[in-house]
């Protein structure tokens, strides 16, 4: 049912043998060489609940098969070159529940406002200095959010103290 490939060899030669694991339902290949592209073409994905990867490189193949992915609940994605309009994307996966952007450095404060799309986003992780206390007005829309991680932020301590009082 799940599968955690982290930190191996696994590679895209390897990929075709997940399509033979009906059952499947979590993926991580976070630290593998294994390719957006080569995610993209895997059968397998329309039964996953969940995807973590990490250092993910060519990710719009695999970020233009997300939205159409009906059971996918969990993305972790990070540490990989997506940008705004690739968030954008992303957000047109309705089934998200759980998303982690973990030091994803080309997403803005303008782009987590597609974030308001997903209406049944329960936790959300982010981290990077790119993003400054003020995205607090974005996030504070997401109404069904009942988890939020905020990390590796460069902040001073009282704009955390700030951030935190204005979220609760």
């Amino acid at each position: 049912i799940g599968l955690n490939l982290a930190h191996t060899d696994f590679s895209d030669q390897n990929l075709a043998e997940l399509d033979s694991l009906r059952r499947l339902k979590f993926i991580n290949v976070s630290g593998t060489v294994v390719t957006g592209s080569g995610l993209a073409k895997l059968k397998v994905l329309d039964n996953l609940h969940a995807l973590h990867c990490s250092l993910l490189k060519q990710p719009q193949s695999l970020i233009t098969r997300i939205p159409h992915l009906p059971r996918l609940r969990e993305l972790a994605i990070s540490i990989t070159d997506i940008h705004d309009d690739d968030l954008k994307l992303l957000c047109q996966c309705k089934t998200l529940r759980v998303l982690a952007l973990m030091r994803d450095t080309y997403l803005t404060k303008a782009g987590l406002k597609h974030l308001l799309k997903l209406k049944h986003l329960r936790m959300l992780s982010l981290s990077g200095d790119n993003f400054r206390p003020d995205i607090c007005e974005e996030l504070s829309q997401l109404k069904s959010l009942t988890h939020l991680t905020i990390a590796d932020m460069d902040w001073s301590k009282e704009e955390e103290n700030n951030f935190e009082r204005e979220m609760k």
